[in-house]
């Protein structure tokens, strides 16, 4: 007993030194989401393990190599070069049409690198599509049990139709027209959230997802609320220009600059957020200068009210959320501590309490 209450001490006394790391967070959040989907039944997929006869068999190995964080690693370096590779073929052809622009060079040369570019492209389309089927075969249901394996599946169907129309057609052209299947190969970039699972020296990087994936719903009802007041701001401007850039009396420059900020509802909607988070000068600029100074009196109350005020009540309800988050995670971080050193006390207390 004097042993628990000084585990107790002990409790109140690392709460007040703050010595509580995320590894131990993280393993009392995670012991916590176990026991709670073992009670509802909705639980992630465990693996059991396999029977030795499993193991040796060429199947048993690779389900072994699918499973494994390596095989995650690997497959994640491999989608990072694809992505860069992409990258590398936009940045040539965007150089090359950018001097032919200038008249330093022709496009001649555009089409060799495109030809370069698309050989490299298959290769990539080619080893993930047999990646993906390789892990439905071997994995089979298990597979499907893991949400992020889906946008690796589509991933791999998007990059056979595209490996299809390219062997069918040839050239270049084609892989204009499949624009949009390769640009969902840059989606498998997501499969490196596994990594935040399944590497333990990332502890602090898992609490910080753990904690943004708790603050879900605070995120989405801020985001209705600004946009929601963004929406009704932009609509009152867009109506006072709209109202400007139909009289033709008024200097045609003039009417196209109020009309590129504020000439229809997305455009008033994506000038409202440059005036609440980025460069506010332009756009209240256009309507204080070709429209009337009492815009200046609009704009300092909307950033005073919208872009100062608003911003902050909602960061210090993000901070406090946080808090109350970090102090929720101390206690399971308490409550796994004093369950680990729970066996080790009876080990000591029970030759006191019943001598032979």
């Amino acid at each position: 007993m004097a042993a628990l209450l000084n585990l107790r001490k002990g409790r109140g006394s690392e709460h007040s030194a703050g010595s509580v790391t995320a590894d131990r967070i993280l393993k009392a959040w995670d012991e916590e989401d176990l026991t709670s989907n073992e009670f509802s039944g909705n639980g992630g997929v465990v693996e059991p393990e396999s029977p030795p006869s499993e193991r040796t068999t060429m199947a048993g190995l690779l389900r072994k190599c699918f499973l494994s964080a390596r095989f995650e690693v690997l497959m994640s370096c491999l989608v990072l070069t694809n992505t860069v590779w992409m990258a590398a073929q936009l940045q040539v052809e965007g150089g090359i049409y950018g001097a032919a622009w200038r008249g330093e060079t022709d496009l001649s040369s555009l089409s060799t690198w495109r030809s370069i570019f698309m050989t490299g492209e298959q290769c990539f389309a080619a080893i993930f599509v047999l990646e993906v089927w390789l892990r439905v075969l071997v994995l089979r249901r298990a597979f499907f049990m893991v949400w992020l394996n889906y946008i690796d599946f589509f991933v791999g169907i998007a990059c056979m139709a595209e490996l299809i129309v390219v062997m069918r057609d040839g050239g270049t052209s084609s892989l204009d027209t499949l624009f949009l299947l390769r640009l969902l190969r840059v989606g498998k970039l997501a499969r490196g959230l596994k990594l935040v699972g399944l590497t333990s020296n990332l502890s602090s990087l898992q609490l910080l997802v753990k904690c943004l994936v708790s603050s879900r719903a605070m995120l989405f009802w801020t985001f209705c609320l600004l946009a929601l007041l963004q929406a009704v701001a932009g609509i009152i401007l867009n109506m006072f220009a709209h109202q400007y850039f139909q009289e033709a009396m008024h200097d045609l420059s003039k009417r196209e600059a109020v009309y590129l900020y504020f000439g229809t509802f997305t455009r008033s909607f994506l000038s409202m957020f440059e005036i609440m988070f980025a460069n506010w000068g332009p756009p209240c600029r256009v309507l204080v200068e070709h429209i009337s100074e009492w815009f200046a009196v609009f704009f300092l109350l909307y950033r005073c009210v919208f872009g100062f005020a608003l911003l902050n009540v909602v960061n210090s309800v993000f901070v406090q959320q946080t808090m109350k988050t970090a102090s929720s995670d101390e206690e399971l971080a308490f409550k796994q501590k004093e369950k680990d050193t729970g066996p080790m006390l009876c080990h000591f207390c029970y030759p006191l309490c019943f001598p032979a």
